[in-house]
């Protein structure tokens, strides 16, 4: 966008906020508010974008706490997404030309979830309800890779990401003083979000061990990584120590591996390692949990098969709620008949409750076991295992080409995220059987805005 066309939009925006203030000496009502907020958010989109990408993580940070506990408009959360496709569109009209490989990933992952939602079976507003909330994320990605970032401000707003998080801890302080116990305990994140929190306190441990990479071993480190620990021992989310524990062998691994005894055969070591720590971690679930949860294992039992799903999960099941792992087979066992749902999934939208457009059919007929706050069982609901299978490679190739970058880098900043982002991804991986981390806000900001400051 050259600067005449700059400066005559401008002017055009001015005049028509001045022509808004002047309808605001009438009655004020919602329409208007929205419409100046859209006017002022297209200003700051086009002229200041660093801005706008730190108004979006700030909204991504608090906006889904502050409608529960204030009773805010449920709708002020389209505000997050308005930002979203603003930018997109602008980088469109301004943004670079270049296609960097990984984007084509992210557009065939776009183009995948058009055809899963068309093959959908819910209502259409439940579809696009649906669509909405897996799209933004690769829509945001793409305009990250357009637009023209510079470094130092990818490094600014990944600072105040960073901020953000730490200020989750006196948060969690200072609800559990007040009262607030298990999950009710989990900081500015959502009302009832210690699990999404925990693993927000992953990540910043990660960053932490990413600068013991570094840096070197400090006590410094070691208080810090304590000081992350503060809201798993408030709350209830005891698998954040599950993540810890996962994050400080993965870390280990890739100090030995990429830092310490680095060779050609590192990358290929590494694959081996993240196998060998997601099979033991998912042997745990089968075989161990159940022998301290004998609830799980007549789960597991019960869902065994579709014709035991349809007989006796439904009005028969007593047993409350699907634990995690029994949530992700129920999931399974509901598409494996079709091959065709299996690939493509039932559609976005088939684990939607929503105050506008009502509930799903599925979620009609099973919810009363089935949990859709869980990334990974829902999204294989939604969008099949073809839509989970580009989803991990995704990650994977997050993980790969932050190592590739982590050794050569000279910028200290960006090469502890280059430590740190693939024990993100894992942890990400591991962490979606038990809470919303592949569509959850803050943590899809910590990701690709630290992956897209990496690229650049």
């Amino acid at each position: 966008m050259n600067f005449y066309i700059e400066n005559k939009l401008l002017r055009i925006i001015f005049i028509l906020l001045v022509v808004l203030l002047i309808l605001f000496l009438g009655k004020v009502d919602t329409l208007k508010i929205a419409l100046v907020g859209v006017l002022l958010l297209t200003v700051i989109v086009i002229t200041n974008v660093e801005l706008a990408l730190i108004i979006l993580v700030f909204t991504g940070y608090t906006f889904n706490f502050a409608i529960e506990v204030y009773n805010l408009p449920g709708k002020i959360i389209f505000l997050y997404d308005l930002i979203i496709y603003m930018l997109f569109l602008f980088s469109l009209v301004n943004g670079k030309r270049k296609i960097h490989k990984i984007e084509i990933l992210f557009i065939f992952y776009v183009v995948f979830l058009i055809i899963s939602t068309v093959l959908g079976r819910e209502a259409l507003p439940l579809k696009l309800k649906g669509l909405s909330m897996y799209i933004r994320y690769p829509i945001l990605f793409i305009t990250l890779m357009r637009l023209d970032i510079k470094t130092e401000n990818y490094k600014r707003i990944i600072k105040f990401i960073i901020l953000m998080s730490i200020l989750q801890v006196p948060t969690s302080i200072f609800q559990f003083l007040n009262g607030n116990r298990a999950d009710w305990c989990g900081g500015f994140l959502a009302r009832y979000g210690s699990g999404i929190n925990a693993v927000l306190m992953t990540v910043m441990f990660l960053l932490t061990l990413g600068k013991m990479i570094v840096d070197g071993f400090k006590l410094r480190y070691v208080l810090y990584s304590l000081f992350f620990m503060i809201p798993l021992m408030l709350s209830s989310a005891r698998a954040g120590f599950i993540f810890f524990g996962i994050s400080m062998i993965f870390m280990f691994l890739v100090y030995i591996l990429h830092v310490r005894f680095s060779s050609v055969y590192s990358m290929f070591l590494t694959l081996v390692g993240i196998v060998l720590i997601f099979l033991i971690f998912y042997l745990t679930l089968i075989y161990v949990v159940p022998k301290f949860e004998p609830e799980t294992a007549k789960t597991l039992q019960t869902i065994s098969s579709v014709e035991n799903i349809r007989k006796e999960m439904v009005g028969s099941y007593t047993e409350g709620k699907f634990k995690r792992l029994s949530n992700l087979l129920f999931s399974y066992q509901y598409l494996k008949s079709d091959i065709l749902a299996l690939t493509f999934g039932n559609g976005p939208g088939t684990v939607a409750i929503s105050t506008n457009f009502g509930t799903s059919s599925f979620m009609k007929e099973y919810e009363t076991v089935f949990v859709p706050s869980i990334s990974l069982p829902s999204f294989l609901l939604d969008i099949g295992l073809g839509g989970v299978f580009i989803l991990t490679v995704i990650y994977f190739y997050i993980i790969f080409f932050s190592l590739s970058k982590a050794i050569h880098l000279e910028d200290r900043f960006l090469r502890v995220i280059s430590f740190a982002l693939p024990g993100i991804s894992v942890v990400y991986l591991v962490a979606s059987i038990y809470t919303a981390v592949w569509a959850q806000e803050a943590l899809q900001l910590v990701l690709l805005l630290s992956f897209a400051a990496l690229i650049e």
